[in-house]
C-alpha cells in the first residue's frame, strides 16, 4: 500500500490552500480594478505584487493534480483489484460535480440578486449577456474549455479550469486503462487523436503540465526517486525567480507556455523531494485549509464580483483597496467552508447517486428488446 509521509503531506496540503488564497489574491485586485478602476486607493505596492502572481497557482494546480491522482489511482487499485474505469469515473465525476453543481447554482443566485442593483451585471464587457442556456449547459456537461474555448457563466470565469480538469480526468483515465477498455491499440490511438481535436492545442498542451504530476507520482513512489530535502528551498527559489523575471516582468519574452512548463518542471522537482515523517506545527491548520480548497477555487469568483459591484456604495469611501480586499477575501473563504459542507463534503453521496444510475441504464440495455 503507497503511502504518503506526513511531512509531504503537511507540503501538498500547504501548498493546495496556499494556491487558492493566491488565486482570491490576484481575483481581488483584478476585479476592483475592472470595476471600480481609478476609484480604487493603490495603498499596497506588495498586494498589488502578489496579485500580478496568480497565474502560478494554476500551473500548482494542474501539477499537483496530476501527482494526486496517481496516488489516489494506485492505492484504490492496491484496494481493490477489480477496480477499473468505471470506479475511476464515479470517483473523479463525484469529486468534480459535488462542487460544480454547487458553484453553478450559487453564481445564478448571486447574479440574479446582484443584477437587480447593479448595472455591472448588464456589462457585456464584464458578463457575456448572450446564450446564456448554452453557457450553462456547456458549463454544465464541463465543456467550457473545448476547442480552445473559454465560455464564461455569468461572474465565474475561473470554471474553465474545471472543465479542463475534467477533460484531463477522463483522458488520464482512458491512458490508464485503456487495455481494459480497448481491444486495438488503434482504436485507443484514434480516440486520443479526437480528444486533442476537440480539446485543441492550447488544453492538449497544459495536458502535458498536468501529466507531469503524474511522472513525479510514479518516479518517487513506483520507482522510489528522492531528492534530498534541502534541494527544495532552491527549488522555490528558482520557481520565485522564474515567475518574477519571465512571467511578471516578462524580461525575455519568452511565451507564457514556455514559461509555464518550466515551472511545472520545477514544482514537479520538488514533490520528489523528502520531506521527511514528522508534523510541523501547522499541520492541522494547512489540513483544514486544504480540504475545502477546491471549495474556495470554485465558489470565489461571484462572491467578489458581487461585493466589488454592491458594496462600493456603501464601504469603500471609509475602506483602503488592501482593507475591502480582505474583508472580500475573508467572506469568500467563511462562504466556501460554509459550501463545503453541502457540496464536497458529500461527495460520497454523489457518487453512490451516480452509480445507482449507471447501474439503472446497464439495466435497461440488458434488458432490451433485440430488433429481429
Amino acid at each position: 500500500m503507497l503511502a504518503i509521509s506526513p511531512g509531504r503531506s503537511d507540503f501538498l496540503n500547504f501548498v493546495r490552500w496556499a494556491s487558492a488564497g493566491l488565486v482570491l489574491v490576484g481575483h481581488a485586485e483584478m476585479i476592483s480594478q475592472m470595476l471600480i478602476g481609478e476609484a480604487v486607493d493603490r495603498s499596497s505596492e506588495l498586494f498589488s505584487y502578489f496579485s500580478a502572481h496568480s497565474h502560478i497557482a494554476v500551473m500548482f494546480f494542474f501539477v499537483l493534480s496530476g501527482y494526486l491522482i496517481g496516488y489516489a489511482v494506485h492505492r484504490s487499485e492496491g484496494r481493490d483489484s477489480a477496480y477499473g474505469f468505471r470506479g475511476f469515473f464515479l470517483d473523479r465525476w463525484s469529486r468534480i460535480y459535488s462542487v460544480l453543481i454547487a458553484a453553478i447554482l450559487l453564481t445564478a443566485i448571486l447574479d440574479g440578486i446582484g443584477g437587480a442593483f447593479s448595472a455591472n451585471y448588464r456589462q457585456p464587457q464584464h458578463i457575456p449577456q448572450d446564450f446564456f442556456a448554452a453557457r450553462m449547459l456547456v458549463n454544465l456537461f464541463s465543456l467550457q474549455g473545448l476547442l480552445g474555448h473559454r465560455v464564461q457563466l455569468g461572474s465565474n470565469p475561473a470554471l474553465w479550469s474545471i472543465g479542463y480538469e475534467f477533460c484531463y480526468y477522463m483522458t488520464f483515465g482512458l491512458i490508464h486503462f485503456r487495455r481494459a477498455l480497448f481491444r486495438r491499440q488503434v482504436s485507443f490511438l484514434a480516440v486520443m487523436l479526437i480528444i486533442a481535436l476537440l480539446a485543441g492545442l492550447h488544453m492538449t498542451a497544459y495536458f502535458a503540465i498536468w501529466m507531469l504530476g503524474y511522472a513525479a507520482f510514479r518516479l518517487h513512489h513506483i520507482r522510489r526517486l528522492t531528492l534530498a530535502g534541502w534541494l527544495a528551498i532552491p527549488l522555490a527559489a528558482s520557481i520565485v525567480a522564474t515567475n518574477h523575471f519571465l512571467v511578471y516582468r516578462h524580461d525575455l519574452r519568452v511565451p507564457e507556455p514556455v514559461s509555464d512548463a518550466i515551472i511545472a518542471l520545477l514544482f514537479g522537482a520538488m514533490l520528489l523531494c523528502a520531506y521527511g515523517g514528522r508534523k510541523s506545527l501547522f499541520f492541522g491548520f494547512n489540513a483544514y485549509m486544504a480540504d475545502f480548497s477546491y471549495s474556495i477555487y470554485a465558489f470565489h469568483m461571484p462572491i467578489i464580483f458581487f461585493w466589488y459591484s454592491l458594496a462600493p456604495q456603501k464601504l469603500h469611501s471609509s475602506l483602503t483597496a488592501v482593507q475591502s480586499a480582505l474583508l472580500v477575501m475573508l467572506l469568500c473563504l467563511v462562504g466556501a467552508r460554509i459550501l463545503y459542507h453541502a457540496s464536497e463534503a458529500r461527495r460520497g453521496g454523489y457518487r453512490i447517486a451516480a452509480a445507482r444510475v449507471i447501474e439503472r441504464i446497464g439495466r435497461l440495455a440488458l434488458f432490451r428488446p433485440r430488433a429481429r
